[in-house]
């Protein structure tokens, strides 16, 4: 039955490492040929001529996992893990529930320092609407901080409204690899970041008290759910985000999430996702990135902006222009291969851009330099 859970067995046919997880090549009984995924830390081990058992749950349903299928089990070799210092459990009453050390725990390092702690004295906090905002971000973050003459460090703490695995992400890894992220948190049941963390509100003060980072970037995996509906789905978080930072006395900052390609209506110009989240659930006088310049303006930018204009949104919040004119060559340079629903920065440079606008502001912001300076854009 279409929908259903669905388990089939595969040879490995070929293995190639990635950080956190294992790409592979396998072939079914039938000798079709399929990729699949492997997660060491859940699978143990796996090589060429390995038989396994994939999940092949989301490929049934065509889902955006590339067409890629999960390794549950390793045929005759049941997965084992040295016991670590951990006691928190993730998963927690499921078959594969196991424990991780998480930073606020007693006895890992950052517990004394996250004790007492409540308070995140200004740190700039940016709220993602999808996890392709990221590489963007962190590009407008990194330009915006050398333009400034100060090292930044960004932090990206890692949710589980999407995929829980950190290794999922392409993305995390080569930003890691750029060293464009200092450091990776990952919460609730999403694993394999860094540092492990029960709840964002912890996640966000470890990152900020025990590895000193000057902002943080927050949001979930790939795999954004929605419903079509104005409050079902993932990207309610981004509201709970900007919560915790007012809350906490951060500086919450939103990335707006806006396309000019998306066929979808309620997608286009405006998503609906970052319109509901920031009218119905949004703490009020949170920072609203917006992209401006000759290289981001045209229709969808207008009917995103009229959008805005209509909406209790913007008697909420502060809408700042970012022009990233100065900055759009080298910015659109250094993200060719990046993707938002399949569409690179060519196709959509205004999704790109504004995950780059909330970047800039971020650093700015971090470095106290002019982030208000500009015109509000409701």
């Amino acid at each position: 039955m279409r929908g259903a859970f669905r388990a089939a067995w595969a040879e490995v046919v070929a293995v190639s490492p990635r950080a956190g997880r294992l790409d592979l090549e396998v072939r079914f009984p039938d000798g079709q040929a399929a990729a699949a995924v492997a997660y060491p830390r859940l699978t143990g081990a796996v090589a060429a001529g390995d038989r396994v058992l994939l999940n092949v749950t989301a490929g049934d349903l065509g889902l955006g996992s590339g067409g890629r299928h999960f390794v549950l089990w390793v045929d005759g070799r049941p997965p084992e893990a040295e016991p670590g210092p951990g006691h928190i459990v993730k998963w927690r009453y499921t078959p594969w529930q196991r424990a991780f050390l998480h930073v606020e725990e007693e006895g890992a390092p950052g517990h004394p320092l996250l004790r007492e702690a409540n308070d995140l004295a200004g740190s700039v906090v940016a709220a993602l609407s999808l996890h392709s905002q990221l590489l963007p971000f962190a590009l407008g973050f990194t330009r915006e901080a050398g333009r400034l003459g100060r090292p930044l460090a960004l932090a990206y703490v890692h949710t589980d409204g999407g995929s829980l695995p950190v290794a999922w992400s392409d993305t995390v890894a080569k930003l890691k690899a750029e060293g464009l992220i200092a450091r990776v948190l990952s919460v609730g049941h999403a694993f394999g970041g860094d540092d492990e963390c029960v709840a964002l509100p912890s996640a966000l003060l470890a990152a900020r008290l025990v590895h000193g980072a000057d902002a943080v970037a927050v949001g979930m995996g790939p795999g954004i759910v929605g419903t079509g509906t104005r409050l079902g789905h993932t990207g309610t978080e981004q509201a709970w985000s900007l919560q915790v930072a007012a809350a906490l006395g951060g500086r919450p900052l939103a990335a707006l999430r806006l396309s000019g390609a998306d066929r979808r209506e309620r997608h286009f110009g405006l998503s609906h996702h970052a319109l509901a989240a920031l009218s119905d659930l949004a703490p009020p006088s949170s920072l609203v990135a917006w992209p401006a310049g000759r290289s981001v303006a045209g229709e969808p930018l207008r009917r995103a902006e009229a959008a805005w204009r209509s909406s209790p949104a913007a008697r909420r919040h502060l809408s700042v222009l970012v022009d990233l004119d100065g900055d759009w060559a080298w910015l659109a340079a250094r993200a060719e291969g990046w993707r938002t629903m399949g569409r690179g920065v060519r196709d959509d440079p205004l999704a790109f851009a504004a995950g780059a606008a909330a970047g800039v502001l971020g650093a700015r912001l971090a470095a106290g330099g002019p982030g208000l300076s500009t015109t509000d854009a409701s």
